[in-house]
């Protein structure tokens, strides 16, 4: 198994890394496929799988994705308490709470928050809250912090590119199957939502009685899945599920 890569702060966080902090920051050590994974039926010869151990942050609720997604909704929360607070103190504290929240929300390893954290930033500009040179600072100095303290997260970023494939025949090994993943994923849950689309196929049952099946089928597989999986897009999956009725009253709240 290839190591990932350290940071020059292992020596100090060797305690943190095994340490849950009474479950409020859970890590795991999961397993990353950087060959072709699951196999690929039309290949005889190939090269043996190749894995990596990857820490990701988990917080307290023990998924990395999702407790990325929270990081991001409090993020901005913090940024505009730093921007709006008028003691010297609070700022210090909303700025003391902002960079923690961003250090949990990269530690996630998530690279759908990752590119929602960089549309935010551009929103920002448009929204003239802040000018585009703060922004090309706070880049270059988030950019500086992941470097030294967590190394790997830029390479795991890097798989991002790999969406290409869905549009062309390259296969880049170490996004190629993770992407068309998703995909197809993501897909399913559309085919379904067109097939029950005013109510449905009933909350919760969308990935125990449908997702395997639709996920087989050849308008919607770029990668065959032969279990059940999640869609990991939650509208998509909230129109499989509720329909546009539920899909809408969701919107309405939001």
């Amino acid at each position: 198994p290839r190591r990932p890569p350290r940071s020059p702060l292992f020596p100090y966080t060797t305690l943190f890394r095994s340490n849950h902090f009474g479950g409020l920051a859970l890590r795991n050590l999961r397993f990353g496929i950087t060959e072709a994974e699951g196999g690929d039926e039309s290949v005889l010869l190939r090269e043996r799988v190749r894995i990596r151990g990857v820490h990701r942050a988990e917080g307290p609720i023990g998924d990395p994705n999702y407790y990325a997604q929270i990081m991001l909704l409090m993020l901005p929360l913090a940024l505009f308490r730093f921007k709006d607070e008028k003691t010297r103190i609070m700022k210090v504290l909303a700025g003391v709470c902002f960079l923690f929240i961003l250090c949990g929300l990269l530690l996630t390893y998530s690279r759908g928050a990752f590119l929602t954290l960089c549309v935010l930033m551009v929103m920002m500009v448009f929204m003239r809250i802040f000018r585009p040179y703060q922004v090309a600072i706070a880049l270059a100095v988030i950019l500086l912090g992941i470097v030294f303290a967590a190394p790997g997260f830029l390479e795991r970023m890097s798989t991002i590119k790999g969406v290409g494939t869905l549009v062309t025949k390259k296969k880049d090994s170490s996004s190629y199957h993770s992407i068309r993943g998703r995909a197809t994923e993501m897909l399913a849950a559309w085919k379904v939502f067109v097939d029950y689309p005013i109510l449905g196929v009933g909350p919760d049952q969308y990935t125990l009685f449908y997702s395997k099946e639709y996920m087989q089928k050849d308008d919607v597989a770029f990668k065959r899945i032969n279990k059940t999986r999640r869609s990991h897009f939650l509208y998509m999956e909230l129109a499989a599920e509720t329909g546009i009725i539920g899909l809408t009253a969701f919107m309405a709240v939001v």
